[in-house]
């Protein structure tokens, strides 16, 4: 029998006579008390040690009474065998490895042959308990082990068994070992891929916490994820881009115009990719030729030729530009120019000191000052407020203007705008001056006057350093009024910009000033409140100036209160810097919103040198926003003043030639 196992021992008496009364006792080292007694007609006593636990050298006794008569046996008992020499692996792929063990050996290893079989048993390296088991022939000192999790720790441990129950000893030492990796079991998420120009589609994807699991990623990290993407309704080999495993973007380039592509993204790893996600479906813009696109067969035709938008941009830049150079911001409250001369207050970023620097826009010299400063500095006089100066959105004040130019002929067909422009720069004759500069005098002749009480919210102490300038106030009943609330003291309602008709959508336009250093949030919760999606910025970026506020992460993610900015694609085309953006507040669902920047367009400089770029703009807002859908257009410069002008009206009178075929526009 092997030790520690149950066993039974039967002890058995005869007696001489019938009534002869016996006690019997049996017992052994370990189990005591078993005892019977009595007459017995066939003469025989018995007693019965069950389930008796043996050990080593163990001794059963048997003892009849009365009298000292006594039987003792040994019931010996083998030691189980247990091996004491390491296991090794072999072998080892991604969901199977070979255990390797030396055979039992009676002078290296513990117990009692003979060997009978191996059991080997094994577990996730990190579990408690083993739970599974191989069985072996005595002769095998190895076994393929399969069915295991790739890049999964496992310990292995061998037990050796002999005949007869409980012939297994304990498990021997144990060996750790790891499968080799695979590719990911996870699949990205990916969202509605977006169409960014005629050649590129911006595809982006999510991935969930639980696939960065090691049971799930099957290998030490991620190391990329794949596009792949091919012409929709083809069979050929996908084409593919790879990104960094930190990005959850990548800009598609290179692709044909007007053509349906199926997309896909895996995770991969070091092994490789892992499964596709679900296909997506997205169709690349146009091409800017008209005619090249039949998508866009049904869609009025702005113009018959390139040529002939470039010539209308050129009129509108130059007429918005005189415009905006001499009268101002569209929707500001303008000092006159005698009180430019003095010194206009705004608070410096952490200083009080005075400082001066150039308007970007005028050329004006303006100082910054203590803001106790600012309501003794501002407009003084009531024939000082009657000389303010400002072109407003309401319809009102569309028709004072309009009135002016009905006395002439001011409408003409698209088709004629190129022959109109030459004879706008004729000479006329008596007032030796261009037909085009009188047209503008009297254009200039009505101008909308507000009161000094109708810009009172930028005035206010709590809002005065809001202000870029302190000439430069947004109107009361057109300014943008914040919502959303933000946890800081001296959060208000208030942001130095203004709703702007568009052509066919009333407040199409929000125009601001670069935003101040301290500003930057309250700009983040304009663009969230009205759910914009697109921001374009008309000035370069000066990281000398302090006062310039950087409201877009250079690279990565960067945090602005409760706003969360994330980076998600830059790209050069020209002279225009095209940056995808994701904005994301707490739980909200994230939004995707497109900055366009318009580089080298300094103040003083003849906007016709960036005639060509300033159309590229233009279409790259139009074709985003034709994708991505009509949602209100952000617009600054430094100040938002004579650039920011220009391209609304520059974007509205293309819209209303596009739609009517027929602008308002002097011929004499």
């Amino acid at each position: 029998m092997n030790s520690g196992q149950p066993t039974s021992f039967r002890c058995r008496v005869t007696a001489n006579e019938a009534d002869t009364t016996v006690t019997l006792t049996t017992s052994s080292r370990s189990h005591h008390g078993d005892v019977t007694s009595g007459n017995h007609p066939d003469y025989e006593f018995s007693n019965t040690f069950n389930s008796v636990v043996v050990a080593k050298c163990d001794t059963v006794e048997c003892k009849v009474m009365p009298g000292n008569d006594r039987t003792q046996i040994i019931a010996d008992a083998y030691i189980q065998p247990v091996l004491t020499r390491d296991p090794w692996i072999t072998d080892i792929a991604k969901t199977e490895m070979k255990v390797n063990w030396y055979a039992w050996d009676t002078s290296v290893d513990i117990g009692d042959g003979p060997i009978e079989n191996y059991e080997v048993w094994y577990k996730v390296a990190n579990d408690n308990e083993f739970e599974r088991y191989v069985v072996t022939a005595a002769h095998q000192t190895y076994s393929l082990i399969t069915g295991l999790t790739p890049y999964m720790s496992y310990t292995f441990a061998v037990r050796t068994y002999r005949p007869g129950d409980g012939g297994g000893g304990d498990l021997g030492p144990a060996v750790t070992e790891q499968t080799l990796c695979d590719v990911p079991l996870g699949i990205p998420t990916m969202k509605t891929p977006m169409a960014i120009s005629k050649n590129e589609i911006l595809v982006t994807w999510e991935i969930d916490e639980a696939y960065l699991e090691p049971e799930i990623l099957r290998c030490d990290s991620v190391t990329s994820y794949t596009i792949h993407y091919r012409v929709n309704g083809t069979s050929i080999e996908y084409e593919t881009r790879a990104t960094g495993p930190d990005q959850t973007s990548l800009l598609l380039d290179e692709l044909d115009p007007c053509t349906e592509y199926e997309i896909s993204v895996t995770m991969d790893n070091s092994i490789g990719h892992g499964k596709l996600s679900d296909p997506l479906f997205n169709t690349t813009l146009s091409s800017p030729t008209p005619i090249s696109c039949p998508v866009f067969n049904g869609v009025t035709i702005l113009l018959s030729c390139i040529s002939l938008i470039l010539f209308i941009v050129l009129i509108l830049i130059f007429l918005g530009f005189i415009y905006f150079k001499r009268t101002g911001k569209m929707w500001n409250c303008l000092l006159p120019n005698d009180i430019d001369k003095e010194s206009v207050p705004m608070q410096p970023i952490n200083s009080k000191q005075g400082k001066t620097i150039t308007e970007d826009d005028t050329h004006r010299n303006h100082t910054y000052a203590d803001p106790d400063d600012v309501i003794i500095k501002q407009c003084k006089t009531q024939d000082q407020e009657n000389n303010y100066a400002t072109f407003h959105h309401d319809e009102s004040e569309y028709e004072s203007l309009a009135d002016a130019t009905r006395q002439t002929k001011t409408t003409i067909a698209a088709t004629d705008i190129k022959e109109a422009f030459a004879n706008l720069l004729k000479t006329d004759q008596e007032t030796n001056e261009s037909y085009l500069h009188l047209e503008w005098q009297e254009l200039n002749k009505t101008k909308f006057t507000p009161k000094r009480s109708d810009c009172s919210s930028g005035r206010r102490p709590n809002n005065a350093n809001k202000n870029r300038y302190m000439n430069l106030l947004p109107l009361d009943k057109n300014r943008v009024k914040l919502v959303t609330v933000v946890q800081d003291t001296q959060s208000t309602d208030y942001i130095n910009a203004s709703y702007v008709d568009a052509f066919s959508v009333k407040s199409g336009f929000l125009v601001t000033q670069l935003p101040l250093p301290h500003t930057v949030i309250d700009f983040w919760r304009m663009v969230y409140d009205n759910k914009s999606n697109t921001i374009v910025m008309l000035n370069d970026t000066d990281k000398d100036n302090p006062t310039n506020g950087q409201y877009w992460p250079v690279e990565n993610v960067s945090e602005f209160g409760p706003f969360k900015i994330e980076l998600l694609q830059t790209r050069e085309i020209g002279c225009v810097v095209n940056r995808v953006l994701k904005l994301s507040m707490g739980d909200q669902n994230p939004s995707t919103i497109q900055q366009f920047q318009l580089l080298e367009w300094p103040p003083g400089i003849s906007t016709s040198q960036f005639t060509s770029a300033f159309l590229e703009l233009m279409m790259m807002v139009k074709r985003w926003q034709e994708q991505s859908g009509q949602r209100p257009t952000v617009v600054h410069c430094l100040n938002g003043v004579g650039r920011s002008g220009v391209f609304c009206a520059s974007v509205s009178a293309c819209e209303r030639i596009k739609a009517e075929q027929w602008w308002t526009f002097s011929n004499q």
